[in-house]
């Protein structure tokens, strides 16, 4: 019997879970990010505006689909340029949804003093207090997964985090692996490290690859912050109620370029298959890896590898020339 780590569905779908618009700090309306990323292959887009959750479903046709979510954050103290910052992405389970977790109107004054003019939030509960501590991003995780929500961890290097801020975390559904808005912006968050250290401690966390684009420079220029970091997402079809389930339950990739078809566990091995390809990597809780590696002209489409007795986890990386595909983890 296949185990599939990904596949098992005939639904492929691209795309980006982390983007801003006007309603917060982006330049592009909602209506520009959908043409934007439609045009270049894209059939998902989660525009989570600082703050802010809106829903986008005037964005829905019959091959793309708005996802609906927010970003949120929470400041230590300090100066603004070097204090430790956790955001984290709230995910909705359905798309009709505007109600947002521990809101506090502190939240959004800065999007005030920027000329945002609509700031309302609809909430649960009372008005939050939040401060930088594990014990609140624990909060706001537990509070979100008691509505359904899904919740990331984003952009670990640009937050100034360290092991401290993220060990005690609980019930993070994914970090992301790869954010491109930071990376053109001489952020190097590219975080392989971060997910490792997670699953190795047993949170059997999810990765995702992101833009977090805003939009403050053309396509084309060299800080262009689109269309470099995606997931896809492997659902019986395009419904919002199907994506959301592939997500939660792990049947997606993260990708900076290279592509996967399938991967699955059967009868002690890892079976993985792809376009052509430079090396496909099995990576495990501990220091071993195994290896595929294209050698002269014969393309490398597919690899298999044992599983040990002793991995704790194991995922797969893909690299090629157009970049990097990072598997979910696979536990034994």
């Amino acid at each position: 019997m296949k185990n599939y780590i990904y596949g098992g569905h005939a639904g492929h779908y691209k795309a980006n879970l982390h983007a801003h618009s006007v309603i917060s700090d982006g330049a592009l309306t909602p209506v520009q990010l959908k043409e934007l990323y439609k045009r270049n292959g894209y059939s998902v887009l989660c525009i989570t505006d600082h703050e802010l959750m809106r829903q986008h479903h005037e964005l829905d046709d019959e091959s793309f689909l708005a996802l609906t979510g927010y970003e949120m954050s929470v400041n230590s103290p300090g100066i603004a340029s070097r204090y430790k910052t956790m955001h984290m992405n709230v995910y909705s389970p359905v798309q009709d949804n505007e109600m947002q977790v521990m809101f506090n109107p502190d939240d959004v004054a800065w999007l005030i003093r920027r000329g945002n003019t609509d700031v309302s939030a609809k909430y649960y509960g009372e008005i939050a207090r939040k401060e930088y501590s594990a014990e609140c991003f624990n909060r706001i995780i537990s509070e979100a997964g008691s509505h359904g929500y899904i919740v990331s961890l984003n952009h670990p290097v640009w937050s100034l985090l360290e092991e401290e801020d993220y060990r005690d975390i609980e019930g993070i559904f994914a970090v992301e692996i790869y954010n491109h808005g930071c990376v053109v912006e001489g952020m190097d968050d590219d975080t392989a490290s971060v997910f490792d250290y997670l699953n190795r401690h047993g949170k059997k966390v999810f990765c995702t690859a992101v833009d977090d684009n805003h939009n403050a420079f053309p396509e084309g220029h060299p800080r262009f912050d689109s269309l470099g970091g995606f997931d896809v997402i492997n659902a019986p079809s395009l419904e919002y109620g199907a994506i959301f389930s592939a997500l939660k339950n792990g049947n997606f990739y993260a990708s900076t370029g290279a592509m996967i078809d399938e991967i699955y566990e059967e009868n002690g091995n890892i079976y993985v298959k792809c376009p052509p390809c430079e090396r496909i990597t099995l990576i495990n809780g501990g220091r071993r890896t195994d290896l595929a590696v294209r050698t002269g002209d014969a393309p490398l489409t597919e690899a298999v590898f044992p599983v040990r007795e002793n991995d704790l986890y194991v995922r797969v990386e893909v690299t090629g020339a157009a970049g990097k595909a990072y598997s979910q983890p696979f536990y034994l």
